[in-house]
């Protein structure tokens, strides 16, 4: 016989139902107002700060929310691409935002359009003045942007340029490129984090112009999106340590017939190359990293938001092994550890030469990293515009599965009651 329900019953799921679609309609609200207030943000940076005020239909293409898993969930990471045509050309812009810090804006203006102008002081010194301004009415903090601003006053002219105040050093670049026969002129200016003994690329504010058959502007400012390990040895002690691993490393050789042998390196008339780089920290272990020679942090080295020093030696034989050049080895410069060792050369990944006698070279290699986003400069980074589940629907999922098991918990409490 079909159970009756009482009018108190009936009232209570009801007054449940009303809460569940109640719930639901909030979490769309808070998604759509997170998303409003994003695009107003966007809007507000280009309007104020580059100078392209938004006369034309802008969106409506694309926008996503997601947790990058290389962050570990600690980074919510808002992607927003927006076309728009205008008299003569078209325009597109692509922004990336890392909990609120402006990863990447790229603004990109196609045809005759004069919406990107012409390299000078004076329109880098008008952008980071009117940022100034943007970043104080958005809360972000703007120390860092009145440090890069005392170092622009002190330059006259754009020109190629290395300055220092505290712990912020400019670099600017002027450069001409003739990419198929397309030439451009590429002007920019990045303030990086430095310490004395090595520079911090991933903690940076960063503008780029590019004039050319296609017109660019890119801005990124992680500064207080990234914090730096500041303690590390000293090159030498780092290398002492560095050096004890490769006395004991064999090569080990594999023939035709699949037989290996084991050669020990000869160490005599030995060459020595050495960088140092500051490493994202890893929120798990990837042994591929250790295939490929990429820096595996795991324990100690596990915050994605830190940034770790990393001494990098690579140790040349005497003389090469079957296309075996050297020993690479990586020592952590805050912990004294060392986190890989491994062979290179012709037959090995991450070879630096390809040939039997290295020369010394004055340059800075780059020490081998985690990930690829963002390295010495944000505004060359290729953000990743992922279609995962966003953040606001996950936790509007969570919430309707929530409701829902409480409705079925009051209604199985109920029935108990009405057969007793």
């Amino acid at each position: 016989m079909p159970m009756k329900r009482t009018s108190k019953e009936a009232t209570a799921i009801f007054a449940l139902l009303i809460l569940v679609v109640a719930m639901m309609q909030t979490a769309q609200l808070a998604t759509a107002a997170t998303e409003s207030v994003t695009k107003a943000k966007l809007t507000a940076f280009l309007s104020e700060v580059i100078g392209f005020h938004m006369n034309y239909r802008f969106w409506g293409d694309f926008y996503n929310v997601s947790r990058p898993s290389n962050y570990g969930g600690k980074v919510e990471e808002v992607d927003i691409i927006a076309p728009c045509t205008v008299p003569n050309g078209q325009i597109n812009v692509l922004a990336v935002f890392y909990n609120d810090c402006i990863y990447d804006i790229y603004f990109v203006v196609y045809g005759s359009a004069t919406y990107v102008p012409q390299a000078s002081l004076d329109w880098i010194k008008n952008v980071m003045k009117e940022y100034r301004t943007f970043a104080a009415n958005y809360n972000i903090d703007i120390d860092h942007v009145e440090t890069a601003l005392s170092l622009l006053d002190k330059v006259s002219e754009l020109q190629t340029v290395n300055a220092t105040s505290g712990d912020m050093k400019m670099v600017m670049t002027c450069q001409s490129n003739n990419v198929g026969g397309i030439p451009s002129n590429i002007t920019q200016v990045q303030w990086i984090y430095s310490t004395n003994i090595g520079d911090a690329a991933e903690k940076c504010i960063s503008i780029s112009l590019t004039q050319g058959e296609v017109k660019e502007i890119r801005f990124a400012d992680t500064w207080d999106l990234f914090s730096v390990s500041n303690k590390c040895i000293s090159q030498a002690e780092a290398k002492s340590i560095g050096w004890n691993a490769p006395l004991n490393h064999e090569v080990t050789l594999t023939n035709a017939d699949g037989l290996t042998t084991n050669v020990q390196p000869n160490w005599t008339k030995n060459f020595t190359q050495v960088s140092l780089g500051y490493i994202l920290g890893q929120v798990f272990n990837n042994t591929l990293n250790d295939t490929l020679h990429f820096a595996n942090g795991g324990g100690t080295h596990n915050d994605p938001l830190i940034l770790y020093p990393l001494w990098e030696f690579d140790f040349y034989f005497g003389r090469s092994i079957s296309g075996n050049e050297g020993i690479q080895v990586g020592v952590w410069g805050d912990t004294k550890e060392i986190d890989y060792c491994s062979s290179f050369g012709i037959l090995s990944s991450g070879s630096p030469s390809a040939g039997n006698t290295p020369e010394p070279s004055s340059g800075n290699m780059q020490p081998p990293t985690q990930n690829s986003e963002p390295s010495q400069s944000h505004a060359a980074a290729t953000p990743s515009l992922t279609s995962s589940p966003s953040a606001p629907e996950l936790r509007y999922c969570a919430v309707v599965v929530l409701v829902i098991s409480l409705t079925a918990v009051i209604l199985v409490g109920l029935n108990r009651k009405v057969n007793t």
